[in-house]
């Protein structure tokens, strides 16, 4: 009966557990998808709005944040590959603020 009752208890945290994994895999291209946009917004405010970045230093402080929130939330997912779309480059790219 121990064992029925546990069996029972689990359920739900497997059924959680499998939801957070799909919203980590697909839900909008992924979380390396997530962390690649987040990058990507960085590298365009570096070149088109270099000025921006400089006045308003802690912006990036807010994408890098956000940047290692994801990559460890990926990390414990186990989901920190490259990811290569047919005719695309692979991503997440490399970091590219200061730290």
């Amino acid at each position: 009966m121990k064992f029925l009752k546990f069996i029972f208890d689990i359920i739900p945290s497997l059924n959680r557990l499998k939801a957070i994994d799909e919203v980590l895999h697909t839900n909008n291209r992924g979380i390396v998808k997530r962390i690649d946009e987040g990058r990507e917004l960085l590298e365009l405010l570096q070149e088109k709005c270099p000025g921006f970045l400089e006045e308003h230093f802690w912006v990036e402080g807010w994408i890098e944040s956000n940047d290692r929130f994801l990559m460890d939330l990926a990390t414990a997912a186990k989901k920190t590959h490259l990811f290569k779309p047919k005719g695309m480059r692979p991503f997440p790219r490399p970091w590219p603020g200061k730290a």
